[in-house]
């Protein structure tokens, strides 16, 4: 049973020559208003079956990889709880720069509708930042935004 409802999941979402379906496609196929609507209410939302499960554990086994990551952080250390995470280093594993490179269009729109409905001047390019540098250098100030 719990097979067939994956198959069915995966046929539903499949790519024309076969296959998986692409981390875009996952994210194209979102509810978007969904998720505006939670974080409007609530201040985030979470989104389901963006990778699968080979997808996030060949993610999970990087983590012992110290090689990997660039930052890593002990919460508590830091007055922030228990806990750690880690930042990935560049050049990003496939996984998450496909994601980051989906997701990045749709969240600066909602970010530009939330700065925009805060008076705030700060606008986020609608296209992917493609470097490290871009992804933290700050919005153009009158930009008009494209998303």
């Amino acid at each position: 049973m719990k097979d067939n409802l994956k198959r069915q999941r995966n046929e539903a979402l499949a790519i024309p020559d076969g296959g998986s379906p692409r981390v875009e496609q996952r994210v194209a196929a979102a509810d978007w208003n969904a998720v505006n609507a939670a974080l409007d209410a609530n201040g985030f939302a979470t989104m389901t079956g963006l990778l699968d499960a080979e997808g996030c554990g060949a993610i999970i086994r990087l983590y012992p990889q110290d090689s990997r990551f660039r930052s890593h952080i002990h919460m508590g250390r830091h007055g922030f709880g228990r806990g750690e995470y880690k930042y990935f280093a560049y050049p990003l594993p496939d996984a998450v720069g496909a994601l980051r490179t989906a997701l990045y269009p749709p969240l600066a729109s909602i970010a530009n509708r939330w700065n925009e409905a805060l008076a705030s001047s700060r606008v986020f390019p609608c296209a992917t930042p493609t470097s490290s540098s871009a992804a933290t250098r700050p919005g153009r100030r009158g930009r008009r935004h494209c998303c």
